[in-house]
């Protein structure tokens, strides 16, 4: 029988460092009608959001957000809890980062995380108590719990000569290649005082005799549910050289099933059914309550661009508190409103940069106002006065640095007509992103009457979108706005 647990949970230990990135995980303010909205990073799908409510525990789907494949939002309807968590399925393995329990009664099955269904009607000798449905999860700083679902007829331990036993099964998720890891498990069972009675055990071979005991566990039949419930000191596990070896509290991580077993004098130990494996993820990822919920409007600017191309606005959000933004917008003297948009998602920050869509010239835009919130109820805001554009007119033939750029928008390269004073000093070519950031500048001979900017090569890869491209002689600056495809 044990010889058969290893194999089947060897399938499930396979190492996913890469989900570290739930760490990455951002929370709005409380909204207007209570609801929260969560963010987080992921590199693949199948990603839900698990929390509780007043009925248990819930697992929602999270999308992806704002056409960025990696980046996952949902929003939890009046959420007052102070935890959630998450469970994905990744090239067929269930990972779950299961709620924890604070309490000193065992939890109800309800309060556990879902871990894995099982299917019904799957099981041997046609015992329906022998059959597994499911199994959920929960932890806290010092234990385990489990809540083991059967098809029903309770969970007896022995008919006759005839016994049962109901386990769940820890191994560690991240073995050393080509090594055959000890697992271990909480027993339901029979209780024969010298032979075999419930308990949690180190699983050292193929037999009974091969149990070590490590220590006792706490059951609950909940019939009403058709669930057993079980917990472990985790003290007890820790106690165990090989199990303390592996087991990392700084990053706690453990590979888990359920299996039922019938037990006879004549056959020994039969495995009557078996859950699909899970990694489960013991770390506590508490909601962002903190009160300091107004956030900041940082380097605010509004640009008239050149050749009456239009207005951009541009700021940068700031939370102290680390919340993200639910409703960023500009609105203009006269009433009009505008939604802002992220420039780019970085990784995540609590730095975020917006710009608006461009606008064209308007009489009546004499001033403009900024505004951003974590929870539609308070607003940052910061407003500034609006100067009259600049046109390329404006200028004199003394001041025209760049006489045209073409093609705009671009893919691969811009070349830039010159018309600079050929007796001064040489010009800097300068290409600046919607942040303000320098991506690559230039040095070109003041006699010369054209540039050519190799967008392949002498840049790295761009995002598409709009920048800046900026040309200085001495006092003397130019800035065109150029357009660059994908």
């Amino acid at each position: 029988m044990f010889r058969h647990i290893i194999f089947s949970i060897l399938i499930i230990a396979l190492p996913f460092t890469l989900f570290a990135l739930w760490d990455l995980t951002f929370f709005s303010g409380a909204l207007p009608n209570g609801d929260r909205v969560v963010q987080t990073e992921s590199q693949d799908d199948s990603l839900s959001l698990c929390f509780k409510q007043s009925d248990g525990v819930h697992i929602q789907p999270m999308t992806t957000f704002g056409g960025y494949q990696t980046v996952y939002r949902t929003t939890i309807d009046n959420y007052v809890n102070e935890y959630i968590g998450f469970k994905q399925i990744v090239n067929g393995e269930t990972l779950v980062n299961p709620l924890p329990w604070d309490q000193t009664a065992l939890p109800p099955q309800e309060q556990q995380t879902l871990a894995v269904n099982d299917a019904a009607g799957d099981h041997n000798f046609a015992l329906s108590y022998l059959d597994i449905l499911s199994l959920k999860c929960s932890f806290s700083s010092d234990k385990l719990y489990f809540a083991l679902r059967n098809a029903g007829g309770g969970f007896p331990v022995s008919s006759g000569f005839t016994y049962y036993s109901y386990m769940v099964v820890l191994i560690n998720p991240n073995p050393e290649p080509g090594t055959n890891p000890v697992p271990y498990g909480l027993m339901f069972t029979v209780n024969i005082p010298g032979i075999i009675t419930p308990g949690l055990y180190k699983l050292n071979g193929t037999g009974v005799n091969d149990l070590v005991s490590l220590g006792s566990i706490n059951t609950l039949v909940d019939n009403n549910n058709q669930t057993l419930i079980l917990s472990c000191n985790l003290a007890d596990l820790l106690a165990d050289a090989a199990f303390s070896n592996w087991f990392n509290p700084a990053d706690p991580q453990i590979a888990i099933m359920a299996m039922t077993s019938k037990i006879t004098l004549t056959s020994g130990s039969q495995t009557a059914d078996q859950s699909p494996g899970a990694t489960l993820f013991l770390t506590p990822r508490p909601i962002n309550n903190s009160p300091d919920v107004t956030p900041q409007i940082l380097l605010p600017e509004f640009y008239w661009l050149l050749d009456n191309m239009g207005g951009v606005g541009i700021f940068q959000y700031y939370s102290p508190a680390h919340y993200m933004p639910v409703d960023t917008y500009l609105q203009f003297n006269n009433g009009s409103r505008f939604n802002m948009f992220l420039i780019e998602f970085p990784l995540f920050s609590t730095n975020l940069y917006f710009h608006s869509i461009t606008f064209p010239y308007s009489d009546n835009y004499q001033t403009v106002t900024f505004y951003a919130s974590c929870d539609m109820v308070h607003y940052a805001d910061t407003t500034l006065v609006l100067n009259s554009p600049v046109t390329e007119e404006s200028y004199s033939s003394a001041h025209t640095l760049i006489s045209s750029i073409y093609p705009n928008p671009a893919k691969n390269y811009l070349n830039l007509l010159l018309s600079a004073k050929s007796n001064a000093e040489n010009l800097k070519v300068s290409l600046y992103d919607l942040r303000g950031r320098l991506i690559s500048r230039h040095t070109v001979p003041a006699s010369s009457p054209s540039f050519r900017l190799d967008l392949a090569t002498d840049i790295e890869k761009l995002p598409s979108g709009i920048y800046f491209l900026q040309a200085e002689q001495g006092i003397q600056k130019q800035t065109k706005k150029v357009l660059i495809l994908p």
